[in-house]
């Protein structure tokens, strides 16, 4: 990978991407990456309604393992070579039970830009707050006892900036998010006790995300803030286009009484006729319940199992994505049809194409899959980050990943997963995520940037379950 793909896009640099998108041509310096097939190969046997690759065993749910060359990930690399389900599910269980079940099979519900909370989820703050020299003043929050986690939300502002959370501090003044970090970086990792990282159109940070954060009962204060490209596109600075203009920021607590060993995700998925796939085809489309079946096995290596999914169209204008940074493009607009989402979970919109023109990467390539954030918007749909995009035109190039892997790790990036190992180093870039029990440079893990494994950890987990769009029993 030449080093000029390594840019910075406002506060979202190609560090950014390679957090939340999968791409042919790739940030990783590794040009041989072993990777799932799309399409053809991924599900041998498609008849068969069993297995992701058309296997019967499910004990052994391999979703691919044909495997070859193919890129990397900007963002949301998915891997290949990997089993969705070898070791991961129990002796053969059936990996799709109660998957897919409960949806809107037409997608005839009405918008709802806010999502219905679960019980556990409880409304801290929600209002328009101006912006002035590209900040918030200070917000405060009360956070109640027996808070197992807190979402902040930003939302409703000019969509083509990008927003952040800066000087972020709990009870007994512990910083979770030093102030100035965005002065410097895409990503607040160095002495920053929550990692999060500036998205354009809307943003989402999830706390706490990793053994060094921690959120206590009390009073919590931050400031958001929005930032503009500087010439030549490598240092940022307040945004002078936001001086006048409103944000919505949300604060969201999980409260739980107690330990929390497992969760549930609902999930809206979006046809825009690519592949063939749409709203009153897909609960009886083999492949398109291969697809939930394998990312509920993946997951159930975590403890979370996917619950409801509602079905829904979209224009099929939106087949083929240019797009993919701005808060304007037309996969900002994509995004926003989540409003039209029926369950409280996030959205997945399945494209044939997800093209990186204009990216600046030498070789062209397509991108497989994109995250809107990492996380994404909580409990609030309809915004140009509000989703998941994954690519389904196995044309893009022989040997793509797995559509499920390329689900299950964007997924992950939306609920507030980080690679567990970039493969380039440069300033600002986040070498490994911050949890203990993600090995370094192990390609096995489902969320490493090469996209080679498919193996998940208790951390992990525990983060994922934390995003408020995982409810529980």
């Amino acid at each position: 990978m030449n080093s000029s793909s390594f840019f910075r896009f406002g506060m979202v640099t190609a560090t950014a991407l390679c957090l939340a998108i999968f791409s042919l041509a790739g940030c990783s310096d590794s040009d041989e990456v072993d990777v799932l097939n799309v399409g053809e190969e991924e599900n041998a046997n498609q008849g068969d309604n069993t297995d992701p690759n058309g296997n019967n065993d499910q004990s052994d749910s391999d979703v691919g393992t044909n495997a070859n060359q193919g890129g990397d990930d900007v963002g949301g690399n998915m891997g290949g070579s990997d089993d969705t389900g070898a070791n991961n599910t129990n002796g053969g269980d059936d990996i799709g039970a109660n998957i897919g079940g409960g949806g809107d099979t037409g997608g005839d519900t009405a918008p709802d830009p806010d999502p219905t909370e679960s019980e556990n989820t409880e409304t801290l703050f929600d209002e328009t707050v101006p912006l002035s020299n590209g900040y918030t003043e200070v917000i405060e929050v009360d956070v109640p006892e027996d808070v197992y986690s807190i979402a902040i939300s930003v939302t409703e502002g000019p969509p083509a900036d990008h927003y952040l959370v800066t000087d972020w501090r709990g009870p007994n003044n512990f910083q979770l998010i030093p102030d100035g970090w965005e002065d410097q970086e895409a990503v607040c990792y160095q002495n920053c006790n929550n990692r999060v990282i500036a998205s354009p159109g809307a943003f989402g940070a999830l706390a706490p995300n990793n053994p060094d954060s921690q959120v206590e009962a009390g009073t919590h204060q931050f400031r958001v803030g929005t930032s503009d490209m500087m010439s030549g596109g490598f240092l940022f600075e307040p945004s002078t286009a936001q001086m006048g203009n409103d944000v919505r920021v949300t604060v969201h607590a999980e409260i739980v009484d107690g330990a929390v060993d497992r969760g549930t995700l609902d999930l809206n998925l979006f046809f825009t006729g690519a592949n063939g796939w749409s709203a009153s085809s897909a609960p009886s489309d083999t492949t398109v319940q291969a697809v939930i079946d394998g990312v509920d096995a993946l997951y159930d290596q975590v403890n979370i199992d996917i619950g409801e999914v509602a079905y829904h169209d979209v224009d099929e204008s939106f087949q083929v994505i240019e797009d993919l940074m701005s808060g304007t493009g037309d996969l900002a607009q994509l995004f926003a049809k989540s409003s039209e989402a029926e369950l409280e979970g996030p959205s997945v919109f399945f494209v044939s194409e997800l093209r990186m023109g204009g990216f600046g990467f030498q070789g062209g390539g397509g991108v497989l899959g994109i995250s809107g954030g990492i996380p994404g918007p909580m409990i609030v749909d309809g915004s140009p980050r509000s989703g998941v995009a994954v690519a389904t035109d196995s044309s893009q190039a022989q040997g793509a990943p797995g559509i499920v892997h390329v689900t299950g790790h964007e997924l992950g990036h939306y609920l507030g997963l980080f690679h567990t190992s970039e493969q380039f180093a440069m300033p600002g870039t986040p070498a490994h995520d911050p949890l203990p029990d993600t090995a370094e440079d192990d390609p096995s893990l489902l969320m490493h940037a090469t996209g080679g494994g498919d193996t998940m950890s208790e951390w992990q987990g525990r983060v994922m379950r934390k995003n408020p769009w995982v409810y529980f029993d």
